[in-house]
């Protein structure tokens, strides 16, 4: 069914998106987060 292909393709996107976010949120200071949510 290709509406459920495209379901799960759109669930592994935002999974990896979710992943890469998290990634970069470790690389990054707490302090600059801060900052940013502050601007």
């Amino acid at each position: 069914m290709p509406e459920k292909a495209i379901a799960t393709g759109k669930a592994t996107g935002v999974a990896a998106w979710v992943f890469g976010f998290l990634d970069w949120l470790g690389s990054i200071p707490l302090d600059k987060i801060t900052a940013l949510l502050v601007c």
